[in-house]
């Protein structure tokens, strides 16, 4: 567990005592920034966990997001098939909390996937697929 204690020494009391509705929002801009952070790193934590709970359930997940690569279909069938592991996609729009769970998500299931099958298991299907898709491209175009 990790715990993250935040001190914020500030004097504002020149500012509170001039301005009431001042300190207001200033009192509103620290909870709203503690609160982000703090979701923030939740959101990190519950990727990281969902990792591990798919791990010890046999279950190894490649997630991308953004714009997807051309041959992303073969590449997911390539996994799939030499490895078991299963390729999927957030889609192209990713907001910061999806986007911290990705990355949770990756530092666990990732690190794992390359442990059991080689760091290069990424590049090698990648490029494999990319092959495949412009063979394909090819001898549908004749």
């Amino acid at each position: 567990m990790r715990i993250t204690v935040v001190s914020i020494n500030f004097d504002c009391s020149a500012y509170t005592e001039a301005k009431p509705l001042g300190s207001l929002v200033f009192q509103l801009f620290l909870t709203l920034m503690l609160v982000g952070c703090s979701t923030t790193h939740k959101d990190y934590e519950r990727g990281k966990a969902d990792a591990e709970r798919d791990i010890r359930e046999g279950h190894f997940v490649y997630w991308v997001g953004g714009l997807p690569l051309v041959s992303g279909e073969e590449q997911a069938r390539l996994l799939q098939k030499r490895y078991g592991v299963e390729r999927k996609s957030v889609g192209c729009s990713i907001d910061q909390r999806l986007s911290l769970w990705l990355r949770g998500y990756r530092s666990v299931a990732n690190i794992e996937i390359e442990r059991r099958f080689g760091t290069n298991i990424w590049g090698e299907t990648e490029a494999e697929a990319e092959k495949i898709y412009g063979a394909n491209r090819k001898e549908a175009k004749q």
